[in-house]
């Protein structure tokens, strides 16, 4: 299966990461630090009301979740998403 990615319209990418295992999500900064031809911006939160303090002073232009926190964190972090007003669309 092949997914076309399009390309973002900006040199600055601010990238919020959710998840609950801090080794696992080293792994995703490193990835995410060798975009080429970006300046990458990220902010990690483990739990909800980290979501919600980083979304108060952080605009992301991606939300990566990692899937392993769990199927009760998981849908909760995306009902909190889905209703803030910065992350709804």
């Amino acid at each position: 299966m092949n997914t076309r990615v399009e390309p973002l319209k900006t040199d600055t990418l601010n990238v919020l990461i959710v998840g609950n295992n801090p080794i696992e999500l080293s792994n995703m900064l490193a990835k995410i630090a060798r975009i080429p031809g970006r300046i990458v911006n990220t902010e990690i939160a483990f739990d909800i009301r980290g979501i919600m303090d980083r979304l108060a002073r952080f605009n992301p232009t991606v939300i990566l979740i990692d899937d392993n926190i769990g199927k009760h964190e998981l849908s909760e972090t995306v009902e909190v998403l889905a209703h803030n007003r910065k992350t709804k669309h």
